[in-house]
Parts: C-alpha cells; structure tokens; sequence
C-alpha cells in the first residue's frame, strides 16, 4: 500500500475499474491521505470486465462520478488542476497513442466499445484510437501555449499514461509487455522544453528519469502490463516530484526525495 511522502498523489493510469469496490476503497485511502490526488485514465479504467459491454464515454463518466464523492480527488481527463499559490499546473491526459494498424489482441480493441447499435455493442477501432490521440496531444500543446502566454513563470507538468519517449524505458520486459509497447511508448520529445518543467508517464512499469530539452521525463510504475508475475524491483513507493515555487528568473524542478513535507514547495508521489 502505498504510504504518504508528499502532500499530492498523482495515479497515472490501471489503478482500477470504476465499478469496483477495491477502486472505491483505494481512493478513500488516498483521499485520506493526500492533501490531493490526481487520477489519470488508462486501458484497465476503460475496458470492460467480461459480460459488461458499457461504452468508453459511460466509464468515464463513471470514474469520474467516483472522484466526486471524494472532495479532494480529480479525474485529469483531458483537464488540468491549477495550484495558484504555487504557481504550478498539472496538465493531465491519458494520450492514447496513434497505431498505423490494428494490432492483435490487445484488450482496448476487444473490450473498449465507443458506441452500441441493434447488434450490440461497437468496439473501439484504430482509427477511433488515433482520433483519441489526436485530440489528446492537441489538448496538450494548446495548454502549453495557452500558460505560456498567460502565466509564463508558472511550473507546467505534464500527467500522462503513456510514456512521452522511449529513453524511459529500462528494466526488460516480458513477452506480453513488449508486444504491446507501441501502445504504451511514444516519443513527444517535439513538444518538450519551455515551460513544460517536467513530464511524467505511468505505462510498461518502469522506473528512470532523463531530462530533454530542458524538461524532466520521468515515471515510477510497479507492475508492467498485465500486472502479473514479477513486479519492478526499482520501484520506488517514495519518489518524489518535488516543484520548486519559481521565481521570475530562476525556476527550478528535481526529481528527488523531499527533506520535508513542511516546506513551501509542491511535492507529487507519483505512482
């Protein structure tokens, strides 16, 4: 379970279904412990359970109902969380990734459905898949733009499912991991730099951090998909984003341990 190491608590992606009981006790526990959270969508929070054929929009709307019965829980789907005495923007999406073609046996494109008709229920296609991409990167780079005009000193940081770029990648991964990488990894390394301070993905369990073009890309996952066997002996259930309240010339961003949770900045456990 995880345990508290900084005031915020960002769960990017596959922390569970939206009908579940487990999902609803996990985030009371957070809501408990976390002055904040911040919970970001993946595959496992949009597929269906076997026998359930609820369509993408109709689980969203679900995880979103969740979080409202918690008042300090937020589902960043396409959405941001402004911290304005911080001066900080946590800008979040789940950026499905674009795929040229169908792949095989993935579970989005077998139990994800977007629609229904007289038949039954419609599942998703790659073509509607890369729709989604779209308009998730479009979101992203317009908040981008859009705070670096209005707020151009505020620390903006990205909370995504999927890995901004593939230098994440460290630990070797499993058969069933590997082939989906392409679902899970994409490089975005064209949309990093001012004032995008730091960058951090959920996806393949891995845990590394490297700067690009002057933005922080990191993630911090335990179990890679699907969360069996064995788990990510470099994960670590204390690491910290720690934001530095910037000023006008020197704004700053670590990937680090905080020395205290009393101090004036913001710190995001990020799981």
């Amino acid at each position: 379970m995880l345990k508290p190491a900084a005031p915020h608590l960002a769960l990017l992606g596959n922390i569970g279904r939206p009908e579940s009981p487990k999902t609803y006790h996990f985030l009371q526990y957070c809501a408990k412990n976390w002055n904040s959270v911040v919970w970001i969508p993946g595959p496992h929070e949009i597929c269906n359970p076997p026998k359930s054929k609820m369509t993408l929009s109709e689980r969203t709307a679900n995880a979103t109902a969740l979080t409202k019965q918690f008042s300090n829980v937020s589902l960043l789907n396409q959405k941001e969380k402004v911290f304005f005495d911080q001066r900080v923007v946590l800008v979040g999406t789940p950026l499905w990734t674009a795929q040229r073609l169908p792949p095989k046996g993935q579970p989005e494109f077998r139990h994800c459905f977007t629609s229904t008709d007289e038949a039954g229920p419609i599942p998703l296609t790659h073509k509607a898949r890369n729709q989604m991409h779209k308009q998730n990167l479009q979101f992203l780079v317009e908040r981008k733009l859009f705070w670096s005009i209005v707020a151009p000193q505020a620390s903006l940081v990205f909370l995504t499912h999927t890995l901004p770029t593939p230098c994440l990648l460290r630990r070797p991964l499993g058969e069933t991991a590997w082939n989906r990488l392409a679902m899970d990894v994409q490089d975005h390394r064209d949309i990093m730099g001012t004032p995008l301070e730091a960058w951090v993905g959920g996806a393949t369990g891995t845990t590394q951090q490297i700067r690009m073009d002057g933005t922080l890309a990191c993630t911090n996952g335990l179990f890679e998909y699907p969360y069996e066997g064995s788990s990510n002996d470099q994960y670590d259930p204390e690491c910290v984003l720690e934001l530095e309240t910037p000023t006008p010339k020197t704004p700053m961003v670590r990937w680090r341990l905080p020395t205290s949770l009393d101090s004036p900045n913001l710190s995001l456990l990020c799981s």
